[in-house]
């Protein structure tokens, strides 16, 4: 209902009473021009005559206009003042698409009439009602009452009732209201642009927007704002770019409010989504538990115009162990083991929890899985599975252990010293590993570590295909009998091998083995053979032989033999990775990037062997190839390779030199 009051007072002008009218305005109220009822006429022609336009300009129709399209209620109470100054507000406006915000207090403050201009694309029932919930909690009040008004232009006029609650008339700051109007009214897309030009400058951001085309689904426009959004872009396009054939990368981070153990992880994959089964198991072995996954899609267009698919997956996880997570510490060495996983680089298992658990690299967890592979090759009585719990229920320790081998083995830094230090600190920390059996893997490890006399860990800045490392055979506990002089273990998640040398010259064949947990004891065994057998024809024997762990599914022949081929090539890269060159003049060549405790040892033979006895022309072109490569350039590494070709039947018959 309206109130109409007419106050009424005597001839000295002292006021006397009030008539009072209350009740709903008739339907003619609202539908007969407002030039029509005196009180709205009247307001009306002092509106005009003080906006002083000639009624025939373009201004002052559009004025006469704005005016006879007021919000009736409105009009009723406002006064010639506010009238004018609003009136004259949306004339400024000229139908531009600009947000435009007009408020009248009731002159007993118990309610505020908002009348609010904005673009009529950006306007949807839910930008509707978070303005006036904004309105509403600026002006300390409460959602009353809303109407929306279309007409030509490309505006839409919304009138915001507001009550106001018990307190005093708030401050509104009209400025900053539009400018919350605005963000509100944003569009995803828009924001995407603004985001853009605000990375790229404005010109760019643009340009790019409009050449990418990207289209994120509805599903992840309501998760992820623009800004994320253009970070997602590049690292889509950096994918879509490399010639990495695994078009993968994985994106650490958490949401504000997030528990102190959750960590969320995005996975940006070209082409075909990722099976849950892929992925479920190598976040598992990295000590976290998955709660909850999403995916959206996406499409792009990268700058050869090839319109590029794309799917994000969104994990919600949280640290198995309950720990909080301090993601900015997390962040790398997480993302960076994820990508070792899946590009085949690293094996998934529990070392991988050491990751976050002690805090190592990927590649400082291989060390220590390595020698986890080559203790079980040397008939330890303990599982991986136990030793990989052991080092995770003793994190600081597996730590030292990896400080242990950069300061034995580092090619500029190691020193005794360091590793003197490292090693008291490992034998003070095992005073308090209540496990015998903890206590005694441990041990093995550091004992393996301490006796290690080369390794190829620091070639080529750590991107080796597999990990070698040469060990004083006669200094390990609880090896086997006999002990070799010397043996080289490599390990790759593609392949693992062994070398073993029972004298500083010594004669062998390299063997395909199809024993994967005790190929080690398979070669020791036929070395011991070797060693009667053979005593006359070779004096001292060495041995070797290598597994490939990369299953073929389909059977094929020529995929087993290619695939054991390629192992074999590691095998050998490796082997000669930690061994010296020799130089025609006899000088020797010491392996670069490798510190080594034994001083020279320039020989290796690596004779043919069951599964091999077609591979001698493969260890001579790798051998030649590094000769006048990378690593070797001198070409007695080749001779060297080529002398055992003398030995390439695999019954010991020599072949052509």
């Amino acid at each position: 209902m309206d109130y109409v009051g007419v106050k009424t007072f005597d001839a000295a002008g002292k006021f006397t009473g009030e008539h009072r009218f209350v009740g709903p305005f008739t339907s003619s109220a609202y539908s007969l021009n407002p030039r029509q009822i005196p009180l709205l006429r009247q307001k009306i022609a002092a509106v005009t005559a003080r906006a002083g336009l000639a009624p025939s300009s373009h201004d002052g129709k559009a004025l006469a206009h704005i005016l006879d399209t007021f919000p009736r209620d409105e009009l009723f109470q406002v006064s010639d003042d506010e009238l004018y100054a609003i009136a004259l507000g949306i004339l400024r406006l000229g139908g531009r698409p600009k947000v435009r915000l007009f408020l009248r207090f009731d002159r007993f403050d118990r309610f505020v009439s908002a009348l609010l201009f904005a673009p009529r694309d950006h306007m949807n029932p839910m930008a509707r009602a978070r303005i006036h919930a904004l309105l509403a909690k600026t002006l300390n009040g409460r959602t009353s009452a809303s109407d929306a008004a279309i007409d030509e232009t490309a505006l839409v006029r919304i009138h915001f009732i507001i009550g106001r609650n018990a307190g005093p008339r708030p401050k509104a700051d009209i400025a900053q209201l539009e400018d919350e109007i605005t963000e509100i009214l944003k569009t995803w897309d828009d924001g995407l642009v603004e985001a853009m030009s605000a990375r790229h400058g404005r010109s760019e951001g643009a340009r790019m927007a409009a050449a990418r085309a990207p289209k994120f689904s509805p599903g992840y426009q309501g998760h992820f704002s623009a800004h994320e959004a253009v970070c997602d872009l590049e690292i889509l396009e950096l994918l879509a770019s490399s010639h990495d054939p695994v078009k993968v990368a994985a994106s650490v981070y958490r949401k504000a409010g997030d528990a102190a153990p959750v960590i969320r992880l995005k996975l940006h994959v070209l082409g075909e989504i990722l099976p849950l089964s892929a992925t479920l198991p190598v976040f598992e072995n990295l000590g976290l538990k998955v709660i909850a996954e999403d995916n959206f899609t996406l499409s792009f267009k990268r700058d050869d115009g090839w319109n590029a698919q794309a799917v994000i997956l969104d994990f919600l996880m949280e640290r198995a162990d309950g720990q909080p997570v301090h993601v900015d510490d997390i962040r790398e060495p997480l993302e960076d083991v994820f990508h070792a996983v899946i590009r085949g680089k690293a094996e998934s298992d529990n070392f991988n929890r050491l990751v976050m658990g002690a805090g190592l690299p990927w590649r400082d967890v291989t060390i220590l899985r390595a020698v986890a592979k080559f203790l079980r090759q040397s008939a330890f009585s303990f599982s991986q599975d136990y030793m990989e719990q052991t080092l995770n229920r003793n994190p600081q320790i597996a730590g030292l252990l990896v400080e242990l081998f950069f300061a034995r083995n580092h090619p500029t830094e190691a020193s005794e010293a360091a590793a003197k230090k490292a090693g008291e600190r490992i034998e003070a920390a095992l005073r308090d590993v209540p496990s015998l059996d903890d206590d005694r893997i441990l041990r093995r490890f550091r004992n393996v570590i301490e006796n290690i006399l080369r390794t190829n860990y620091w070639q080529e800045n750590g991107q080796r295909p597999a990990l070698a490392f040469k060990l004083d055979s006669h200094k390990l506990d609880e090896l086997p009998a006999p002990r070799p002089w010397r043996e080289i273990f490599v390990y790759s998640p593609a392949m693992e091998g062994v070398h073993l040398r029972f004298g500083k010259v010594a004669r062998g064949g390299l063997r395909w083995s199809d024993r994967r947990e005790d190929f080690r004891t398979e070669i020791l065994g036929l070395v011991k053979a070797q060693q009667v057998k053979n005593a006359v024809i070779v004096p001292v024997g060495a041995k070797g032989g290598f597994y490939p762990k990369l299953a073929v599914a389909t059977g094929d022949r020529e995929a087993m033999m290619a695939n054991g081929i390629a192992a074999y090539k590691i095998f050998i890269n490796a082997l000669l990775d930690i061994t010296d060159n020799l130089k025609p003049d006899g000088a020797v060549v010491p392996p670069k990037d490798v510190a080594r405790h034994d001083g020279d040892d320039p020989y290796l033979v690596v004779a043919a062997d069951k599964g091999t006895a077609t591979f001698s022309d493969i260890a001579n072109g790798i051998a030649e190839g590094r000769a006048s490569g990378w690593a070797m350039p001198s070409p007695p590494a080749a001779a060297m390779a080529m002398t055992t070709r003398k030995w390439a039947s695999p019954r010991g018959a020599p072949g052509k030199p």
